[in-house]
């Protein structure tokens, strides 16, 4: 009986590793990043809010987690955070063709006070959020999302005062220790969490600018 030569050996174990390579999936550049490396204690420290300590420990690792966020523009945080999807959704285009923020969020820095998607469904209506999806309401859907973001990017212990949005209104905020109060509509659930190029701030009410009449609801859970 003859047996394969070490040479034929290493052809056939070569060939059987590159097969299998092949079949491997192959990672979307598109997809999400997933870090799985642990946040830094001092990343953990400086962020802000009651619902924080939660947080941390609900999303130490993959989208949302402080490593995560840290690589990504702040239009990709977003987009792929769990608990930002109807935010995404608002700033991205798809609830309304009209309204692309994306571009915009990722051509400076910012302050951006992101509503959950616990408080858009307490807050919003559902008949509310179809009139935003309607080309004539684009205007109105802009001026609500800029109302959320704040030019420069203001860590938590800058974080005080009247500050001017992008739409050029005022919004107000209030602070008890770790708790802050935003535009006297929203408390921070958890804050300072920082992208490539901003800061975001969970809130857990959707803010209302001046010109806008609040719609009748529900609070939020504060939990992430």
């Amino acid at each position: 009986m003859r047996f394969p030569t070490p040479r034929v050996l290493v052809v056939v174990v070569t060939a059987a590793a590159a097969l299998v390579a092949g079949c491997e999936p192959s990672r979307s550049p598109d997809a999400p990043i997933e870090s799985t490396a642990p946040p830094s204690p001092e990343a953990i420290h400086q962020l802000v809010g009651p619902g924080c300590a939660a947080y941390a420990k609900k999303y130490a690792t993959g989208p949302g987690s402080v490593a995560a966020l840290a690589d990504q523009p702040v239009s990709a945080a977003i987009e792929h955070h769990p608990m930002l999807r109807l935010f995404a959704s608002a700033v991205s285009g798809d609830l309304n063709g009209k309204v692309k923020l994306t571009q915009k969020l990722d051509a400076g820095e910012f302050t951006i006070f992101a509503p959950t998607d616990a408080a858009f469904r307490a807050k919003v209506p559902n008949q509310w959020m179809r009139t935003l999806a309607e080309p004539n309401s684009a205007d109105a859907l802009t001026d609500l999302l800029l109302y959320h973001v704040v030019v420069g990017q203001r860590a938590p212990s800058k974080l005080a005062g009247s500050l001017e949005t992008q739409g050029g209104e005022k919004l107000s905020i209030e602070r008890d220790g770790d708790r802050i109060r935003v535009g006297d509509q929203a408390n921070v659930v958890c804050g300072g969490l920082r992208t490539a190029n901003a800061t975001i701030y969970l809130i857990d009410s959707v803010l209302m600018p001046p010109s806008q009449a609040t719609p009748t609801t529900t609070p939020a859970s504060a939990a992430p």
